[in-house]
């Protein structure tokens, strides 16, 4: 659990509460707020980011279509997907599209620190 985690939410305060759990699991982490964001922090963080915890809803480009985009650059992206409401998709869908999962918000620590060691 040593490499970088991206963070993609649209939500500051989620975005703040997820990145401060990280670093109390002593877990390097990036933040972005919201898609673009998101992926241009991928592209200046490539090389040490080992995975991306993604919001399923934002608005612009939805999180299935930022992994889209991350995989333009790196068709091996590590991500797994969060959120409190998946819209119009399950979690079979999500994790269809090569997530390593899908942590529902709001999660533990514990949970969170799950899913960044089957992640990374």
């Amino acid at each position: 659990m040593t490499d970088t985690v991206l963070v993609v939410d649209d939500d500051p305060g989620v975005l703040r509460a997820v990145v401060n759990m990280l670093r109390f699991l002593r877990v390097p982490a990036v933040a972005a707020c919201g898609a673009e964001a998101g992926v241009a922090a991928y592209r200046g963080h490539r090389t040490e980011v080992g995975l991306v915890l993604l919001d399923v809803l934002m608005p612009g480009m939805d999180g299935p279509a930022v992994l889209a985009a991350l995989r333009e650059h790196d068709p091996g992206v590590r991500c797994w997907f969060m959120s409190g409401d998946t819209g119009r998709y399950g979690r079979a869908d999500l994790c269809g599209m090569g997530a390593g999962g899908v942590l529902q918000k709001p999660f533990t620590p514990a949970q969170l620190k799950a899913a960044v060691a089957c992640g990374a």
